[in-house]
């Protein structure tokens, strides 16, 4: 399953962190692609599938994805597991990882329209994952029989160590750009995206053993990989939705019972701004006598808070708060 970064860079210190980790795996990319992947030779197949198929492949696995949100940045996950897994049995693995960059390098510029620095992180992150997947492949595949169970184990094991690193990178950037930890957040994500893996990864092996035996038959795995990829977006769907019911019943809960009202009042804004993936909440207080200031207290995602501050209103926002009370 490939694990894509989505969230935007961050100015300051933090962001040069980002950039810094960037360049660390291009780095580690480029020597893995040379020292450890181009040496590999690929399995004996009863046939062998080109470059030019598993681009497009590839290509198409990045434009289908799942994004699930981590505060204020996201994560995409993909089918990138079926044209991996199938690529490893029927191509060299250099041609593999190599397609696999040209694939999503494309869908990220052409469909994505990702930025420079964001298109370096994925890309880099993609290749030193992927080379850690071929080199355990090879190790792992029995080249006699490469479709027993055991090879199929190793296979698995492969894919879930190269997903694991991905995760592990990418949490890492996360936790550069956010300046904290959130070991409930990760926890939870990694663990979708591991069981994700397993899943993708067993589809891949069905496909393997249909093309190695009778290709005719490959049609056959279009229904249900476009259900489990259905069934990942009802998952994430439901997840937000879980995720903004609980934080509606918390921010009730905590206003009712704190006596602290301006403690209560941060944390709610706190919250919004991780829920809504929002750079800054506050919430305005109008005055119930004439003469009464209007006060507005705001968080913003640095923390920043401000408490009742004065502010001045235009006339009509004035007029539309009259009908509705204070806004959040």
């Amino acid at each position: 399953m490939t694990n894509e970064a989505q969230g935007a860079a961050t100015p300051g210190r933090r962001g040069h962190r980002v950039h810094l980790l960037t360049v660390v795996l291009v780095a580690a990319a480029i020597v893995l692609l040379v020292e450890v992947v181009a040496p590999l030779h690929g399995i004996p197949a009863p046939r062998q599938i080109p470059w030019w198929v598993l681009i497009p492949l590839f290509f198409g696995a990045e434009v289908f994805v799942v994004h699930i949100q981590f505060r204020r940045d996201a994560q995409s996950f993909s089918l990138s597991e079926l044209p991996l897994v199938v690529g490893f049995f029927f191509a060299p693995p250099l041609i593999v990882v190599l397609s696999m960059v040209c694939g999503t390098a494309l869908a990220l510029v052409i469909h994505r329209r990702q930025s420079p620095l964001k298109l370096a992180f994925n890309l880099a992150n993609f290749t030193v994952a992927n080379s850690v997947v071929a080199l355990l492949f090879m190790h792992l595949v029995n080249h006699h029989d490469a479709l027993s169970a055991l090879s199929f184990l190793g296979v698995l094991v492969a894919v879930i160590a190269g997903s694991a690193i991905q995760s592990l990178v990418i949490l890492t950037a996360i936790s550069f750009s956010e300046g904290r930890i959130d070991f409930a957040g990760i926890l939870s994500t990694f663990g979708f995206t591991q069981a994700a893996t397993v899943v993708n990864t067993c589809l891949a092996l069905i496909g393997v053993r249909i093309v190695w035996q009778n290709p005719s038959e490959l049609w056959l795995l279009v229904i249900p990989t476009v259900g489990v990829f259905v069934a990942y977006r009802f998952y994430v769907a439901e997840r937000e939705k879980r995720d903004q019911v609980d934080f509606l019943y918390q921010s009730s809960k905590q206003l009712q019972r704190t006596e602290a009202v301006d403690e209560a009042v941060a944390a709610l804004l706190s919250k919004s701004c991780e829920v809504f993936r929002a750079e800054i909440a506050e919430i305005t207080f109008l005055p119930t006598r004439e003469r009464d200031a209007v006060l507005r207290t705001a968080v913003d995602t640095e923390q920043t808070t401000q408490f009742m501050v004065p502010v001045t209103l235009d006339e009509p926002f004035l007029v539309d708060c009259e009908l509705g009370g204070s806004t959040l």
